[in-house]
């Protein structure tokens, strides 16, 4: 319930001070950053808190991810060789 009400004042902080992020994941990761950066937004510890853990949740997501397709890329490079196939 704490988690709740935390990110239920996250998001009244966010509309607050006029925070808008673009969509697109790349973007989402620097404006993360930035937000976390900027010590004179206004923004409530609690709230930076709560994005820093969203933050480092997404990196690793994201290791996951990039390990996961690292691993299909090597099984399926390892499959074609083994029939003969070439990429085009």
């Amino acid at each position: 319930m704490h988690e709740c009400m935390a990110m239920r004042q996250a998001f009244l902080d966010i509309c607050r001070y006029g925070v808008v992020l673009s969509k697109g994941i790349s973007i989402l990761r620097k404006s993360i950053h930035g937000l976390l950066e900027d010590a004179e937004n206004g923004l409530r510890q609690t709230f930076r808190n709560l994005l820093a853990r969203c933050y480092e949740q997404l990196v690793e997501l994201d290791g996951h991810i990039d390990f996961s397709l690292m691993n299909w890329k090597f099984r399926v490079d390892k499959m074609m060789r083994a029939n003969g196939c070439k990429r085009s």
